[in-house]
């Protein structure tokens, strides 16, 4: 279910972020709580589609 989710010590000091991205998750809950859509997030550029390369239907938002 977390795969996308990494903790490494040597990345951004072991904060959970967006695996191949060093986005740190808060960042994107701050986002979606905020009301921005995953859409949004993609056209933004915070998000890339090759990171959420699975079908469409399991993808988040």
């Amino acid at each position: 279910m977390f795969d996308r989710i990494t903790f490494h010590p040597e990345i951004l000091r072991g904060r959970a972020c967006i695996r191949g991205m060093r986005i740190p998750v808060p960042v994107i809950v701050g986002r979606i709580a905020h009301g921005v859509s995953f859409d949004e997030m993609l056209t933004t550029r915070i998000l890339s589609r090759r990171t959420f390369s699975r079908p469409s239907s399991t993808l988040p938002g």
